[in-house]
């Protein structure tokens, strides 16, 4: 506490978690505390303010999870946007691909579909899955490397609380 005091006391926003018990009950929560240095009447001062972000932290925590479970499985393990652009695949999808970690999320699928195959997914797959909410069968991908190889494939659509395709 006294080296937040004092990095506030020297104009730094100071913005941390702050694990709490509540005392009428002893729930766990975790509060954001915001400290800020403001001059009234000619003296310093500190305002701080408090949110609960218990419900925030749990489902970050929660994702964090997932993302392990995604990354470790040996399956590839992608998400595309509405407009084909990978917005996640998993390490066992960059190494099948030859994708880059710094590149998983910044390429097209049709990149990793071979131009022979793409009518059969973009044309069949995607809209059964985007229809349907999802499509399961065989296709081929393409590495960075050009070579073609067989895979099952299951493609899950996502829609967004208006019904509108989004990954």
């Amino acid at each position: 506490l006294p080296e937040l005091w004092e990095r506030t006391l020297q104009g730094e926003l100071v913005v941390i978690d702050w694990p709490i018990s509540r005392l009428a009950d002893g729930q766990r929560l975790v509060m954001e505390v915001a400290l800020k240095k403001v001059v009234l009447s000619g003296q310093d001062r500190v305002v701080s303010c408090l949110r609960d972000v218990t419900e925030r932290k749990e489902l970050e925590e929660k994702q964090n999870r997932l993302l392990e479970i995604l990354d470790a499985t040996p399956d590839l393990v992608g998400m595309a946007d509405a407009e084909g652009n990978s917005v996640y695949l998993n390490s066992a999808g960059q190494k099948l691909l030859g994708v880059p970690a710094e590149e998983a999320t910044n390429f097209h699928i049709s990149t990793a579909i071979p131009a022979w195959a793409q009518a059969s997914f973009f044309e069949e797959a995607m809209p059964q899955a985007i229809a349907e909410g999802s499509w399961s069968g065989e296709q081929m991908l393409l590495n960075r490397s050009g070579e073609e190889f067989p895979i099952s494939q299951v493609l899950i659509s996502h829609k967004d609380e208006a019904g509108d395709f989004k990954y």
